[in-house]
Parts: C-alpha cells; structure tokens; sequence
C-alpha cells in the first residue's frame, strides 16, 4: 500500500483505492483496485542478493507478497488496477 500511495498515485488529481479482504480457514484473498499508474506487480523483479540490513528501501513489500502469495492475478481494466493477492498453504505446508 505505501508503494501505491507514494508512486502510483502521486500524480493522479482524484486517488482512490478499494481494497476488499476475504478471510476463511487456511486462505485470505485480497484485491486491490486503484486508478493510479499501471504496475504489474506479476512482471517486478527485487534485485539479486538483497537483504533488510544492507539493501536500499523500498520493494520489500512487493517482494514479500511474490513470495507468500500463492496466487497472484493482474488486469487494467476500465482506468483501474485490479490486483487479486490469495495466500493458501501447499499441500506440504499442511501436517
């Protein structure tokens, strides 16, 4: 979220963002809708060999939701992103 207000939406005259979270046993799922500049989060990259201590600030939260995530979808549609983030356990997360 602080990634989208401080970059995505800093040049936009009317920011909105809309976040809707579903939460069940074993999943929570989110989308995040905004009208702010097109980032496909599915296509970012964190830079190799990057760490908290040492690394420059900024795309740990991208980063974290990469790797968490178990489902991540994408689409621009009608002048808004719309990210759809599900987290559920693999099968040999589960014991």
């Amino acid at each position: 979220m602080a990634r989208l207000i401080a970059y995505g939406l800093k040049d936009i005259a009317d920011p909105a963002i809309f976040v809707e979270v579903s939460l069940a046993p074993c999943r929570a799922a989110a989308v995040v809708a905004d009208n702010g500049a097109y980032f496909d989060i599915r296509d970012w990259e964190p830079a190799k060999n990057r760490d908290l201590m040492t690394g420059e600030l900024g795309g740990f939260g991208v980063a974290l939701i990469k790797e968490r995530a178990s489902r991540l979808t994408y689409r621009h549609s009608c002048g808004l992103n719309w990210l759809g983030i599900v987290c559920e356990p693999l099968s040999r997360d589960i014991a």
